[in-house]
């Protein structure tokens, strides 16, 4: 079939959000529902009783969550395409097996695309629930035409044999299949056997649950044949009143159904009532959620008059298609009111290559029997079902779970009854443990002394830190897991490792809270915004031990060391002694990282192993290969399974393409931004979350500032000249970039600073290099002079960042990430490199600067009310320290203007990394600051002789540590800037 002219073969990405107005006007016309009276007969004879349709509205409109419904479809990557003018919406979900087939799975009438999403797991990854790899398929579920959320046709001529043209051209030419499958129930059976009469070149064999096979007259009927005739035509006379109004008025039905929220419930319900395999009661066979999940589809799409015009196109429809040569596996139901003989079968289908009757279930079959199949006993079979759900799965709405004792739901039998369950223990505790599941065939002995023998750095780094800094460069395979040092010195040198902490529960909703608002300055996960501690522990432990202990240590410089050390031992136990290399550990990693304060904790080698470890958790998962999302077309959509290992991907790249290389081992090199890294990026950024956005975005600005970075100081392979004009098409590719960044993800702190910062990179990048070396140290080509003109020009852009961050709250910057505190940083240290002699560039006017810049204001500013002496109990906390850091450096500063501008030149310069954290002159207050913020600031958990001093001059710890103890600050041997 060719395309229409006006169609375009683009395959757009979906995502399902209903705005919440839509959502609220549904719960008011369900409230303002004017009732029908209540029936003269017992049962369903005359439809749904008042009581149970009563009882449907209630739930409808006070439990049911339709949110949940999004963020379960949302999963599954969905996208349209335009076919003879029409908007097709579909799913397209990759399999990974390599030799996964295709299949088109086409819904029928009441159903939608809902009623296949459980079959969903099964087909693509049939080896995680019992089947063959063989058995795997590519899945394609497209909204039939006027259905769901496909367009509704525009003018007349769809009818089902339209339809089924368009759904070759979907798989064909869109997709792009050479070879495929069909599957299809109810009305899409007709769709899919005309598709088989049609005999596309890709389509190989289809699988029908409903047969277009009646025969006309019988002669001499078996008894088999005359109740399936009788049964058909109680199916096609009084249980088919909704098909002839539909097919005879359809926009008469139309308004009824549009208007009303309940009449379309109804309209729904009453078919499950007939066409589920239950004993009175549709709640047998689907929970109200599943059932709720269709209606509301059909009601929020609005499509219920474009459905009732597909029976109006097919008025003409029969039963008797014709033969169809075509390989055929057919699937009939013993209970269904209507049961195919296989006699009939084998005449419509002469090519039908399987033939099998269920024992239990009807047409409906794949929204009903999926979780069967999931508890299947292991022989393809699902196990017996209860045909009367019991009243606690009932009322709590899901599913009894079928046992092997008759009558007996498994819930029950496993002591799972849910009203049970959901009652709390008396006198709940506010504590809570995190469970981690540590494999018993590890055989960790309680003294370390198999993993010592196996890993004797890993034990010697994670009982005694103070030993060095572990492992070798050459050994990059093993790393060191060291936990934080223990406030007490005669404490046990071998942990429990079974042992499970108390944490405070309170404390742990507070610091999960307290992260959310965190998360938009490393958005490498995403959280729901109602999770709870109690939910995380159960499903992501990892994840929010590294939460808590990246939260806390936003808080206090010491953090907590419980968090603390507890995320350090399982991440040893798990990732050396077990081997786990998974998406969570990589994200408690990245976590745990990106809120650790290197910049207050340099001599700690310890967090950037850990960056190490996520490097190669990254290489074994294969996260920073190309996979399946982006190899069909271009605009992908990935699964939420795949959109976790993107995002996690892209932190890491940008975290550490974000950390000075300074900080790091030498063997750590930046990533490389390549073609996977794009599509990454491209797939981030066609979501509908502003932090996947700004991650994107964040890798984009990275690579820049590395590359320019590169071509300055590290560009071994260019001349100068080259690798200025490199510099030019990267501050193009710069600005181009800036001009793609949607406004408001453009104004974010995060993205604004990091804008800043690339532009100081390509204009000062050489002033950027740690240590400063003389030229005849130099290896290799040396750095790229600095241009006059540039540093110029960064003077306002180094105003502005520096600016910027003075103009933002504590609460803001005490949620900054490792990444924003080293713009910040860098911000500084290249405020004093412009503001004093530049030997690089010997004509550049500092003086201008410092008239221009102000600096030694901005260092006020950034000094402003941090005296630890004007407080009685001055806090120890991030800010803290770093302002009282900035005093030393402002001490510094105006020390080193008074001699660049009235006493001589120093007589012994000095190799200096031009921070005071750096360059060795911290170095003793350093061992004593790190008894300080490795342990609780309170004076109970601290050492005697801190305790003594804090208890007699508290006020004095930070000045103690930072001002009075550092021998450069008082002017001695100032070091080179």
């Amino acid at each position: 079939m060719e395309d229409q002219t006006n169609d375009s073969a683009a395959v757009e990405p979906f995502i399902l959000h209903i705005p919440q107005g839509e959502i609220d006007d549904l719960k008011q016309r369900i409230a303002q529902t004017r009732w029908a009276d209540k029936e003269v007969t017992d049962g369903s004879f005359q439809g749904t009783p008042l009581s149970i349709a009563q009882k449907v509205a209630k739930y409808w409109k006070d439990e049911y969550d339709w949110r949940r419904f999004e963020q379960n479809v949302n999963q599954y990557p969905q996208y349209t395409t335009r076919i003879d003018n029409l908007s097709i919406h579909f799913f397209h979900i990759l399999s990974n097996e390599p030799n996964a087939k295709a299949i088109l799975l086409t819904h029928g009438w009441p159903g939608s695309f809902v009623e296949f999403l459980k079959c969903i797991p099964l087909l693509i990854d049939p080896t995680s629930n019992g089947g063959r790899s063989d058995e795997a398929f590519h899945v394609v579920i497209p909204s039939l035409p006027g259905w769901g959320f496909t367009e509704p046709p525009k003018e007349t001529g769809w009818n089902m044999e339209h339809t089924a043209k368009a759904l070759v051209t979907l798989m064909e030419q869109r997709l792009g299949y050479e070879k495929w499958f069909a599957q299809g129930g109810d009305y899409g059976a007709a769709v899919t056997t005309l598709m088989a009469q049609m005999r596309p070149k890709g389509l190989v064999a289809i699988h029908l649950n409903l047969l277009l096979s009646i025969p006309k007259t019988l002669e001499n009927p078996t008894d088999e044949e005359s109740r399936a005739l009788e049964a058909f035509h109680i199916t096609q006379n009084e249980m088919s009143g909704w098909k002839w109004i539909s097919s005879t008025r359809p926009q008469t039905i139309a308004y009824l159904l549009s208007d009303s929220a309940m009449g379309q419930a109804m309209w729904i319900y009453d078919k499950y009532q007939d066409w589920t395999d239950n004993s009175g009661d549709p709640e047998d066979a689907l929970t109200l959620d599943e059932m709720l999940d269709n209606i509301s589809v059909h009601w929020f799409s609005r499509s219920a008059g474009s459905i009732s015009r597909t029976f109006w196109e097919d008025r003409h429809f029969n039963f008797d298609f014709g033969p169809v040569e075509m390989p055929v596996a057919i699937l009939v139901f013993e209970k269904d009111i209507f049961k195919h003989p296989k006699k009939w079968a084998e005449k419509g289908y002469p090519n039908m290559i399987h033939f099998h009757t269920a024992a239990f279930g009807t047409s409906q079959y794949a929204i009903i029997m999926a979780d069967a199949e999931l508890e299947g006993s292991g022989d393809g079979f699902p196990r017996k079902r209860i045909l009367a759900a019991c009243e606690a799965c009932r009322d709590n709405k899901i599913r009894c779970r079928p046992s092997e004792k008759p009558g007996v739901c498994r819930n029950v039998d496993q002591n799972l009854d849910p009203k049970a369950a959901s009652q709390p223990a008396a006198g709940s505790s506010k504590s809570f443990s995190i469970d981690f599941a540590i494999p018993l065939k590890v055989e960790v002995e309680e003294n370390f002394k198999s993993l010592q023998d196996a890993h004797a750095d890993f034990f010697d780094s994670l009982i005694s830190p103070d030993t060095g800094s572990g492992f070798s460069e050459g050994n990059a395979t093993m790393y060191s897991v060291d936990s934080t040092p223990t406030s007490s010195t005669d404490a046990d040198p071998t942990p429990d490792l079974h042992a499970k902490p108390s944490f405070n529960l309170a404390s742990a909703e507070s610091l999960l809270s307290s992260f959310h608002s965190m998360l938009c300055h490393f958005p490498c996960i995403v959280l729901d915004p109602d999770v709870s501690v109690s939910s995380l522990a159960s499903t992501q432990p990892f994840v929010l031990l590294a939460i808590l202990a990246a939260a806390s240590g936003s808080r206090t410089i010491q953090g907590n060391s419980l968090y603390d050390e507890e995320f350090r031992k399982i991440l040893g136990l798990k990732f050396v002694a077990c081997g786990d290399r998974t998406v969570e550990i990589l994200q408690g990693i990245l976590i745990y990282c990106a809120w650790y304060p290197f910049h207050l904790r340099p001599r700690n080698k310890q967090p950037f192993r850990y960056i190490r470890m996520a490097a190669e958790v990254i290489h074994e998962l294969e996260l920073d290969q190309e996979t399946p999302v982006d190899l069909v077309y271009p605009n992908a959509l990935a699964t939420a399974q795949q959109l976790n290992k993107i995002r996690a991907y892209l932190g890491y790249f940008y975290l550490a393409s974000t950390l000075p290389a300074e900080w790091q081992a030498r063997g750590n090199k930046p990533p490389v931004f390549t073609s996977w890294t794009e599509s990454c990026c491209r797939i981030l950024e066609g979501s509908t979350a502003d932090n996947d956005i700004v991650l994107a975005y964040l890798v984009r600005l990275s690579s820049t500032a590395t590359e320019a970075l590169r071509a300055i100081n590290d560009d071994k392979g260019h001349t100068h000249q080259q690798s200025r004009l490199v510099l030019l098409g990267l501050e193009a590719q710069l600005r181009d970039l800036e001009s793609l960044i949607p406004p408001r993800i453009a104004s974010t702190p995060v993205i604004y600073m990091q804008t800043l910062f690339v532009y100081l990179c390509l204009q000062d990048g050489v002033l950027l290099r740690l240590p400063r070396l003389s030229l005849h140290l130099i290896k290799g080509r040396p750095p790229l002079p600095p241009e006059a003109s540039q540093l110029y020009s960064s003077v306002d852009n180094i105003q502005k960042l520096l600016g910027y961050i003075l103009s933002l709250d504590e609460t803001t910057m005490a949620k900054f990430s490792t990444a924003d505190w080293c713009r910040f940083i860098s911000g500084v240290i290249l405020g004093i490199r412009l503001s004093l002699a530049i030997p690089e560039c010997p004509d550049f006017d500092t003086s201008w600067v410092r008239s221009r810049l102000r600096f030694e204001e901005i260092l006020e500013r950034l000094c402003k009310d941090t005296d630890p002496i004007a407080s009685a109990k001055p806090k120890v906390d991030v800010l803290s320290a770093m302002r009282t850091i900035m005093r030393i450096v402002r001490d510094k500063y105006v020390q080193r203007l008074s001699i660049l501008e009235n006493g001589p030149q120093m007589a012994h310069q000095k190799l200096s990394l031009g921070c005071p954290m750096l360059d060795g002159s911290m170095d003793e207050q350093l061992k004593l600051w790190q008894s300080v913020i490795d342990t609780d600031i309170s004076t109970a958990s601290l050492p005697g002789d801190i305790a003594t001093s804090l208890s007699s001059d508290d006020e004095m710890i930070l000045r103690d540590l930072w001002a009075t103890t550092a021998g450069w600050a008082n002017g001695d041997a100032l070091p080179e800037w």
